[in-house]
């Protein structure tokens, strides 16, 4: 990620470790999100909050397929191998080359968020499971 810092001279931003609170702000101002996992026991078992964050907010993603990263992203996201250090440097390099390859998977990225991960599509599933139980 360093040498993609480096040569974007501006265009991009690495943002350490903020309060949650800040999240709307730093999502707001952002165009790409990533989300690198390692692939550990603990990453496989867990999916990252903050990506349902920025799926609801339209952003590009490029994450690590880890855990159910690959299914949640399928067609709206881009998927790199966990532990290649170089691929996210060149998922990153691609998407910022383009705006419309910025725009679209983020664009794709809210409408699949919307659709199946909204608190009405959550009450839905979960209806259809307590449903099934009595």
């Amino acid at each position: 990620m360093a040498r993609v810092l480096d040569e974007a001279e501006g265009r991009v931003r690495h943002v350490p470790i903020q309060p949650h609170s800040r999240m709307p702000e730093i999502l707001g101002a952002a165009d790409l999100v990533v989300l690198p996992q390692q692939d550990r026991r603990y990453t496989r078992a867990q999916v990252p909050g903050k990506l349902f964050e920025a799926m609801a907010m339209g952003k590009a993603i490029v994450a690590s397929a880890v855990s159910d990263l690959p299914l949640i992203l399928d067609g709206c996201g881009v998927l790199v191998p966990p532990g290649d250090q170089d691929a996210p440097d060149w998922a990153v390099a691609k998407l910022a080359a383009d705006p419309d390859r910025i725009r679209e998977p983020g664009r794709l990225a809210r409408e699949w968020c919307c659709a199946s991960y909204d608190w009405n599509a959550m009450e839905r599933l979960l209806r259809e499971v307590f449903a099934g139980l009595a």
